[in-house]
């Protein structure tokens, strides 16, 4: 978990104001971009969306509260907190 939130949070602490206001907007993508990967298949998301920044979020507490390794741990925070 501690490298996909490396991965991951950069682009909420950096891009987080963006990427909400494309969720916010429901921002479709071309093709198959932005398709639901396999943890949300049942999920028809083409893009940004409201309940897809919400699972996000969550992702990023969730992994706050169970990482140990204290640069993970701090950037999970970080990310969930720049998400409210």
């Amino acid at each position: 978990m501690a490298p996909l939130v490396r991965l991951a949070a950069p682009w909420i602490i950096f891009a987080g104001d963006y990427l909400r206001t494309l969720s916010q907007k429901r921002e479709r993508l071309p093709e198959n971009y932005g398709a639901s990967g396999q943890l949300h298949s049942d999920k028809h998301w083409k893009g940004f969306c409201p309940e897809r920044w919400d699972v996000w979020k969550q992702g990023f507490e969730e992994a706050e509260g169970k990482l140990s390794v204290s640069e993970s741990k701090d950037l999970a925070k970080q990310a969930a907190a720049l998400m409210q």
